[in-house]
């Protein structure tokens, strides 16, 4: 089985990443959080940062783009390429509402018409030495519009197909529906990838007893939550209290290295702490008191009677 990190905004940059690697390994494939081209701007500087080869050495890193114009597709594309890299995975799943109101994300899947055309100019001029993969929801309003998306899908040489059974409107809440991921299973032209609501192996189990065939999986709140989900998964040690802090502490103090003090570090691992917490409502006082922290004295305090 391969496991990719789902892009989270917020999160999942580089130094998340690089810490996750070399902390807990067991990632086959990690997703940028998405590149947006604009008109003269195709990159902007923070995301060069992100997706600079120097800043994601030894890890298997794909560049995920969100966008709907074809001529913004093919730039960054070939920006990506000078870079390097050789797969850019296309996002139709995000489904924030100030990238739908825009016709991107998952709002692109309302016009499956449009979607249709621009694959067609886009693989019509795609580099012949890389390769689109493409993460998708259902469809907008209906699970029942993803049969008219997978023949989509099945026209053009995707490499990849990543399928989070929900439509937008569900955003996360809702259960996953299986039984339209089935028809992709079944019916994909490409390889398929899971993904939606592993959060612990017994999640992981379901999928797999449900699709015993399935290869590849993508975890995102799953792991932010719990650093060590592919090791469990594999049958290794469940993640000890001492690890958790170790890590945390590590991506701390690379945050504060990479920005510069350790304020801007402690807002970016409150975010990271909001998804821990969900394994831990029994300390909820403890966590309510770092995330409020105004300062890193008192976050280092939380964190340090968090773990006492």
């Amino acid at each position: 089985m391969e496991f990719y990190l789902a892009p989270m905004e917020g999160i999942t940059g580089y130094v998340y990443r690089n810490q996750l690697h070399k902390s807990f390994g067991g990632v086959t494939k990690y997703m940028t959080p998405f590149l947006a081209p604009v008109p003269k701007r195709v990159i902007k500087t923070k995301e060069r940062r992100d997706i600079a080869p120097e800043n994601n050495e030894g890890i298997h890193l794909v560049p995920q783009v969100l966008t709907k114009d074809v001529e913004g597709m093919l730039e960054i594309t070939q920006t990506l390429h000078d870079y390097g890299y050789r797969e850019i995975n296309f996002n139709l799943g995000c489904p924030a509402s100030t990238v739908v109101t825009k016709g991107k994300g998952s709002g692109f899947l309302r016009r499956p018409e449009d979607l249709d055309r621009f694959f067609d100019r886009v693989f019509a001029a795609f580099p012949e030495d890389m390769q689109l993969s493409v993460k998708t929801r259902l469809g907008y309003e209906k699970p029942e519009e993803f049969q008219k998306l997978l023949a989509i899908f099945n026209r053009y040489p995707i490499m990849e197909l990543t399928v989070h059974p929900r439509v937008r409107e569900d955003f996360y809440g809702n259960e996953v529906n299986l039984a339209m991921f089935a028809l992709a299973y079944e019916e994909s032209r490409c390889p398929v990838v899971y993904n939606g609501d592993i959060v612990t192996v017994e999640d992981y189990e379901r999928i797999r007893e449900r699709f015993p065939k399935l290869e590849r999986v993508m975890i995102g709140r799953g792991l932010i939550q719990n650093p060590a989900l592919v090791r469990e998964i594999r049958g290794g040690m469940p993640l000890s209290e001492e690890e958790l802090h170790r890590f945390l502490q590590e991506l701390y103090l690379e945050y504060s290295r990479e920005l510069g003090n350790h304020k801007d570090a402690m807002f970016r691992l409150k975010e990271v702490w909001g998804y821990v917490a969900k394994r831990y409502p029994d300390r909820m006082r403890e966590i309510r008191n770092i995330i409020k922290a105004k300062n890193e004295t008192d976050y280092e305090q939380g964190v340090r009677l968090f773990f006492s």
